[in-house]
């Protein structure tokens, strides 16, 4: 047994096991809600990780920018929406415990059980969907390989090829980064088979003239596409 003092001094008895009212039937409709929201967003992230990364595949939308040495990838954001929808089911779910736990505590009635099978069911489908949609973007993505040529120019302009492969096929971007810069100026394509990757095996030339440059492959290995370019800063 429990007692407590209510507003006239009285002690009042509560029965053993069970908790005095702490929140109304409106306030925990609120927090139904407020968790709601939460988990809507966290699916709605994880949604638009899984539509970002097939458009960005389709689309063949690559490199962005250098930050330091590390070249940032079109795809990088789907990782951070995973995370940021992860984040958010997290919260949908420690409030939907709490409110089960404040539930039980004033013995109210339980939320019926098809609402949280339904949530479930539709958490476990996202975290799969997503799971595998990341894995193949990975495989797809990651063989994507950004190689800055030497030598650089006089004033400091370097010449920049993006190489990607996948299954039978291969491609690329020849382009210029300036000194200092972060975003590459692409100006020029190529493409081969069985995802071959010249720039990466070193099958190149670069002559620069001034702030043009002109790159030409000397292994051009089953090419499909131009095996010279010339590009200027």
């Amino acid at each position: 047994m429990s007692s407590g003092e209510d507003a006239d001094g009285r002690r009042s008895v509560q029965p053993p096991g069970r908790l005095p009212v702490v929140l109304s039937e409106r306030e925990l409709a609120t927090r139904g809600r407020r968790r709601d929201r939460w988990w809507l967003a966290g699916l709605g992230a994880w949604c638009g990780a899984v539509v970002w990364c097939w458009g960005v595949t389709v689309g063949r939308a690559r490199t962005v920018a250098r930050v330091d040495d590390t070249w940032v990838m079109w795809w990088h954001l789907a990782p951070v929406l995973a995370l940021l929808g992860a984040v958010c089911l997290g919260v949908a779910a420690a409030l939907s415990l709490r409110t089960v736990a404040l539930r039980r505590a004033e013995l109210r009635v339980l939320p019926r059980a098809r609402r949280r099978t339904g949530r479930t069911v539709a958490t476990v489908a996202g975290a799969a969907v997503l799971a595998v949609t990341l894995a193949v973007v990975a495989d797809l993505q990651g063989e994507t390989v950004v190689t800055v040529l030497g030598p650089p120019s006089p004033d400091g302009c370097t010449v920049v090829v993006e190489e990607s492969r996948a299954l039978m096929s291969g491609s690329g971007r020849v382009g210029v980064l300036g000194t200092g810069g972060s975003v590459p100026d692409w100006q020029g394509t190529y493409g081969s088979d069985d995802g071959y990757r010249p720039f990466t095996d070193g099958g190149y030339e670069l002559t620069w003239r001034g702030a043009e440059a002109d790159v030409a492959l000397v292994d051009p290995s089953q090419p499909t596409g131009p095996q010279a370019w010339r590009v200027s800063c």
